[in-house]
């Protein structure tokens, strides 16, 4: 009997360690090729070790009765197995009616890989939500200690700075990156961008917002916490991803809303006269645009050239074209293939269109039509709806939220990281049933 618990213990502190380990793995090396592997397979493995420990953790757990029923965790999370399992049937679908070329059997196995790492995260994570609540402060931290080294070395690159860092990046980048010295400041006409561990710094923007809701969502860790949040938003800014912002500016307003009493209580306390609270607004805003105009050029450019070009030729597909960076021009083909098949084309994405849509909700009803879009959307709900403890009761919101608006610009739900990262913060911080 000693044994037996002995040997549980031993487990869940290798699953502690390990679950925590393989998100990190899965976002450092998102879409990054197997470089150490014979060949450079293009499998991504970061994900696939997540979804081997959350098997491994899911049949243990069923094993010793830490699990609860297969019934009971389905109805719990539902909304999250609809939309990968249709997910899945879409893509057995795309199989049997695609030939299997080398490049077609690993974008199908990495399909399949997030199809599977995403609801496993949150299994794992909600079941073990007690011992992986402290592993959690530790997996932000790594992530933003790796984000800041890699932006080091990019500013400076950007600099013209002969440095080994800068030189051990390159050649890093080199062997696993999916796009050719896929490095945004070395790109001609382009404004200064990090990309830091990420291949593309709109994911970079999106992997910091996760980071800075999660910081701002408790007390416990408090120097890790604003570690995270101030670096995260530094690093934000300076990727210069506006659908990032703009998900940032819909969380902020969001937190506003919930914490309004306490922010307004606080505020007062702060500013007991007029003249305080005018000299209080005036700093923040002073603040901001030094921030902005200051170390990151790069959004302000971003942003203000999007509306000087709004302003001058309207809201056109030629101007959403140049504003969304080619964006205009690809849904307007999506568009065209809904037309042709209003109840979807049941493949996947890449299969019907020659180019990334860049919109989950266009890609899901080109995909699946009205079904798959459906689901989707539960999705979403289903994540804001999560309870959370009273000291971060903002943050189920705020992750469905970053999901929600950055899927109206990119491909978030088909990314091999995002997902599992933000389910498993929400499993592991899920308030315990009453």
């Amino acid at each position: 009997m000693n044994d037996s618990v002995a040997s549980d213990s031993k487990m869940a502190r290798a699953l502690a360690f390990l679950a925590p380990f393989s998100i990190l793995l899965s976002v450092i090396f998102a879409q990054r090729k197997t470089f150490f592997l014979p060949g450079g397979s293009a499998l991504y493995f970061g994900t696939a070790s997540v979804v081997l420990v959350a098997a491994t953790g899911c049949i243990w757990g069923l094993a010793t009765g830490r699990l609860p029923r297969p019934s009971v965790m389905a109805r719990r999370a539902w909304p999250l197995l609809l939309f990968y399992g249709l997910s899945l049937l879409i893509l057995a679908i795309s199989v049997a009616r695609t030939h299997l070329a080398t490049t077609t059997i690993h974008l199908v196995a990495n399909y399949v890989l997030l199809y599977l790492a995403a609801p496993g995260a949150y299994y794992l994570a909600w079941t073990q939500r007690k011992q992986f609540r402290k592993g959690i402060a530790a997996l932000m931290l790594a992530i933003m200690v790796i984000a800041l080294v890699f932006v080091l070395a990019e500013v400076l690159g950007f600099l013209h700075v002969n440095n080994p860092l800068t030189a051990a990046m390159m050649s890093y980048d080199k062997l696993n990156l999916p796009l050719f010295e896929w490095r945004w400041y070395q790109t001609p006409g382009e404004t200064f961008r990090v990309a830091s561990f990420s291949f593309d710094p709109n994911f970079l923007g999106i992997f910091m917002l996760i980071v800075a809701v999660w910081a701002a969502s408790g007390k416990d860790h408090l120097k890790t916490r604003v570690f995270c949040f101030v670096s995260s938003a530094l690093v934000l800014v300076l990727s210069a991803s506006r659908g990032a912002l703009l998900a940032a500016v819909v969380v902020a307003v969001a937190w506003v809303l919930i914490y309004r009493r306490s922010i307004t209580g606080r505020f007062r306390q702060l500013a007991d006269t007029p003249q305080k609270r005018f000299g209080i607004i005036a700093l923040l805003a002073a603040l901001m645009i030094l921030v902005l105009l200051g170390i990151a050029p790069g959004i302000t450019h971003r942003v203000v050239d999007s509306f000087a070009t709004i302003r001058a030729e309207g809201i056109t597909s030629k101007t959403i074209d140049l504003v969304l960076s080619g964006r205009g021009e690809i849904w307007s083909n999506a568009l065209r293939l809904i037309r042709q098949a209003p109840l979807g084309h049941w493949l996947t994405e890449r299969l019907v269109s020659a180019r990334a849509i860049h919109n989950d909700y266009l890609s899901a009803l080109v995909s699946g039509g009205p079904v798959l879009l459906a689901s989707l959307v539960a999705l979403i709900i289903w994540m804001g709806r999560r309870k959370m403890p009273a000291r971060s009761r903002a943050l189920a919101l705020s992750l469905a939220l970053i999901c929600a608006v950055t899927g109206l610009v990119y491909n978030t739900f088909q990314f091999s990281a995002v997902l599992p990262l933000i389910l498993f913060t929400l499993g592991a911080n899920e308030k315990e049933p009453v």
